[in-house]
């Protein structure tokens, strides 16, 4: 006997068998039948116990003697993975060079470690440095003034050789940076000077013993010879002094006109000739063979020079060569040129050094002055106008063998102009200190 079981459908099941069967009959003749006397569902099933005939049927549901249907939701809702790990080929893609790993000041989830300077990542997926280091072999050697160093196998040192050597350092509390010292031969400029006991109007004076302030004689101010002291000589014909003159119309001599009343004129002339000059010049003397050299003047220059008009004025210690048509070559003196400013000059052998006064030379009147004397060793030119201190030369004062000046005014119009140019001058006051006597022209 065979039992059959058909399902008629997804949710029934049919089961039959036949009955027992007797001894075979001849072929074709004999039949047999039966019936199921009990059918038990299982787990998972529903139908009971089956004695006759019934069905059984898939018991779906959500506990565990239950089925799950095909389309229940929970086989396809979103759910939170359940701990687990990972072999490194499942990791998805991270951004830029970098690591997978968690620092120890972070908790929590792994999070991308970068790569810091002179590490990378090499070909064979490991974590190498990008440079090579430097082998302990290398030295660090301390230079001048400095001790230490060694090479790379211990951490070195530098530190500062303190000493009073020329190949170490001072250190700051070196005594020798705040000690007392005599200074060295040195010199100052007049602005350097402080004001120490000197009140207004007084200068340095030697009182035999040590240097003082004190009030000058002539009752102070920036020029020792004051007009209120000194007897000023009108500037007259003077049988020490003689006049030059180079071209037609140039002229040196006496005028008493409104413009120019009481002095002396020197002249270029008008005609229209190239080095058109006239001067007035006397004596001849070394300028560092006496005690000091002084020259003052007052003058204008009436008939200035302008535009192509060009030439110049020199009113001072002056080379006595008035015949030439260059400017000195030696001497010291203020100099005009141009029609500009009035120069302070001294010139030695061709070489000079000038400096600006700032004053233009004009139609008024002005006095200039200057003293070549022996200051410290050294020879100096000091000029003032208008009674004003301008400048001090130690360079370029003629000094020596041939360094020959005289003193005189000289005009000169070097432009090839039809023009006369004027030089007025109102008194002249020289003087020329051999030490022991001194001469006043």
């Amino acid at each position: 006997m065979s039992l059959q079981v058909v399902v008629t459908d997804r949710n029934s099941v049919v089961v039959s068998a036949p009955g027992p069967q007797g001894p075979q009959g001849a072929a074709g003749s004999g039949s047999g039948s039966g019936t199921v006397t009990s059918i038990t569902a299982g787990t998972g099933l529903s139908g009971g116990t089956i004695t006759t005939s019934g069905t059984i049927a898939v018991s779906y549901g959500t506990t565990a003697s239950t089925a799950c249907e095909g389309n229940d939701s929970r086989l396809s809702d979103a759910r939170t993975p359940t701990t687990h790990s990972h072999v490194a080929a499942d990791i998805g893609s991270v951004l830029g060079p970098g690591l997978v790993g968690r620092s120890s000041a972070s908790s929590g989830a792994c999070e991308r470690i970068g790569l810091g300077t002179g590490l990378e990542i090499d070909g064979s997926k490991n974590l190498s440095l990008s440079t090579t280091p430097a082998a302990q072999s290398i030295s660090l050697t301390a230079g001048t003034g400095l001790t230490g160093g060694g090479d790379l196998s211990a951490n070195r040192s530098f530190a500062v050789s303190f000493g009073s050597t020329s190949t170490t350092a001072c250190v700051g509390n070196d005594s020798r940076l705040s000690d007392a010292r005599t200074p060295t031969s040195h010199t100052h400029t007049l602005s350097e000077l402080s004001q120490s006991s000197a009140t207004t109007g007084q200068v340095p004076t030697w009182n035999g013993s040590a240097w003082a302030a004190a009030s000058p004689a002539s009752g102070g101010g920036t020029d020792p010879l004051d007009a209120d002291v000194v007897a000023w000589h009108a500037m007259t014909q003077h049988p020490r002094w003689s006049s030059t003159v180079i071209g037609t119309g140039a002229a040196v001599g006496f005028t008493d006109s409104d413009s120019a009343a009481g002095v002396w004129r020197v002249e270029t002339g008008a005609q229209a000739v190239a080095n058109r000059r006239a001067s007035y010049t006397g004596g001849s003397h070394r300028l560092d063979a006496v005690t000091s050299s002084e020259f003052v003047a007052s003058c204008s220059m009436s008939a200035n020079f302008s535009g192509t008009n060009t030439g110049w004025a020199a009113i001072g210690w002056i080379d006595s060569n008035a015949n030439s048509a260059s400017e000195s070559t030696d001497g010291a003196f203020w100099r005009a040129t141009d029609g500009g400013n009035w120069y302070a000059v001294t010139r030695s052998n061709g070489s000079e050094t000038a400096t600006d006064s700032g004053t233009a030379s004009g139609s008024s009147f002005v006095r200039l002055r200057v003293v070549v004397s022996e200051i410290s060793s050294t020879w100096t030119a000091t000029f003032y106008l208008g009674g004003s201190l301008v400048a001090t030369h130690t360079t370029n004062v003629p000094t020596g063998a041939g360094r020959h000046t005289g003193q005189g005014i000289m005009l000169n119009r070097t432009a090839a102009t039809a023009s006369n140019c004027a030089l007025d001058v109102d008194y002249v006051y020289t003087r020329i200190d051999y030490a022991s006597s001194m001469v006043v022209t």
